[in-house]
Formats: C-alpha cells, structure tokens, sequence
C-alpha cells in the first residue's frame, strides 16, 4: 500500500485526462506553455501524445517567486532541466521570451490549449489570460497554475476575468472552457 500520493504528478495526469475527453481524444493539437521553468509539466503535456505542437515561452531571466533562491540555483541550471525533461520530444519548441513580446506572432483563434504558470503577481497573471485568450480557439481551454491561497494573484486574476474556473485539479491547476 502506498502511504503518500505525489498530488503534483495526479493533478497534472487528470488535468491530461480532462483534455483528452473534452477533444474526444482527436489528438493533433496545438498548445502553448507560458512559463515553463525546469519542463517538468511540459514532459507531461509531451507525453501525453495528444499535441502535435508544444510552445514554451520562458525568458530564462527575472524574478522566480523565489524559487532560484530557494534551490540556490541560476538560470542556466534551470534551462538545463528543461532540455533534459523535453529532450526526447520532436513536437516542443522554446520561445526564450515573454508572453506580452510573443503572442501577437501567432494568430487569433490558433491554439487549442493555453497554459499559464509564469508570473505569480496579480497584474502579470491578468495580462498573460487577457493577451492568450483571443489566441485559444472556441471551445478550447485556457488554464493555468497555482490556484490557491498563497498565490492570491493568480486567484484575483482568474476569479476577476472569469468569475470561477470551470475545474480545478488536486495540483492547483485551473481550467475554463472558451465559449
């Protein structure tokens, strides 16, 4: 019997399950990962098999929540995880930029799937749903990370544009269904 549950892996392999259903497993699909960090949750997406494209859009630069600090590492070490996570996957392209300096190279209604976990801060999470929202198509889905008490930007944020997400998942993740 296993006596510990890692909630971060299950939240993202339900959130995999919930994406899969609600596109009648088609597959072919086409993502987009703001903030991508050490590609941990972008191996997930990978493996999965459902996308056909995967774009990381991640500056490698800036603040971290304090993440950096915490583990006492740099930037170059965390590019290096995201490299070695991703390295057996042909479908997973890194923009080495910011959300607000990319986006507008793609064109409205292109991707199936946005996800966003890069800034914390209200105002950054804010921008990155109101700049990604004309890019998801109909019936596609926008979400993100970090739904919960210590990230109150990322709530106000959600909540303020989208009143509550249509699920969240045992990880913190959120996810609303563009009508």
């Amino acid at each position: 019997m296993v006596d510990s549950h890692n909630r971060f892996y299950f939240g993202l392999l339900y959130f995999n399950i919930f994406i899969l259903e609600h596109f009648n497993y088609k597959g072919n699909l086409k993502m987009m990962e703001i903030g991508s960090y050490r590609g941990e949750s972008t191996f997930m997406w990978a493996s999965s098999g459902m996308f056909k494209e995967i774009t990381c859009v991640d500056p490698y630069k800036g603040e971290t929540d304090n993440k950096n600090e915490y583990f006492d590492e740099d930037w170059s070490t965390v590019k290096r995880d995201f490299w070695t996570n991703i390295r057996y996957f042909d479908n997973v392209k890194l923009v080495q930029d910011f959300s607000y300096n990319i986006i507008d190279s793609y064109p409205d209604n292109y991707f199936d799937f946005i996800y966003i976990d890069a800034s914390h801060e209200y105002e950054d999470v804010k921008k990155d749903i109101q700049i990604s929202l004309p890019k998801v198509k109909h019936g596609g889905l926008i979400g993100g990370h970090d739904y919960q008490k210590p990230w109150t930007g990322v709530i106000k944020a959600v909540d303020e544009i989208f009143e509550k997400p249509d699920i969240t998942f045992e990880d913190e993740s959120w996810v609303k269904i563009k009508s």
